[in-house]
């Protein structure tokens, strides 16, 4: 026995034929099991939010902090979660303009939140020198279909991914 992948016309069906007796059977199609009344939302990449990791937040962070990390979670690239261009060499008032913050603040509420594993900054060397950028943690949220193993594991010593790995045991 051995599959086969078949493509076929709107107007085809997919057919299998025994050689020996000349009989053909119909070959049944996968089963919809969207139900009655539903249809597939599927836009495209979307953004995956943890709501585990959001409850922690909404306990331990001020109602400025949630917006900025919610504005994190927009910010964030397809499947990497890089918040280019921030990073260690933003200014305080780059920031500040960035989340709608006063500029006094952006020390206390991003040293926080670092802390916290809420984003990370990552350095590589590039053939144009040395580049530095923040990433947000995926076990908050993550934007797009897939996500690397590498990824998941540059996080996997926060409290979100503790979070996450008891929420889904």
């Amino acid at each position: 026995m051995y599959e086969q992948t078949v493509k076929l016309q709107h107007n085809e069906i997919a057919a299998k034929v025994n050689l020996e007796t000349g009989e053909f059977q119909e070959v049944k199609k996968r089963p919809n099991n969207i139900p009655q009344g539903k249809i597939l939302w599927n836009p495209g990449p979307f953004h995956k939010r943890f709501d585990a990791s959001w409850k922690y937040l909404l306990n331990h962070l001020t109602d400025k902090e949630i917006v900025i990390v919610s504005k994190m979670t927009l910010m964030a690239r397809p499947n990497s979660n890089s918040l280019e261009p921030l990073s260690n060499n933003s200014s305080s008032e780059e920031i500040a303009q960035q989340f709608g913050i006063h500029r006094n603040s952006v020390n206390k509420m991003f040293n926080k939140l670092f802390k916290l594993g809420v984003y990370a900054e990552f350095r590589f060397a590039s053939t144009s020198g040395i580049k530095h950028y923040w990433v947000l943690n995926p076990y908050i949220a993550f934007y797009g279909k897939t996500i690397s193993n590498t990824l998941a594991d540059l996080f996997r010593e926060t409290k979100f991914a503790e979070i996450f790995n008891d929420y889904y045991k």
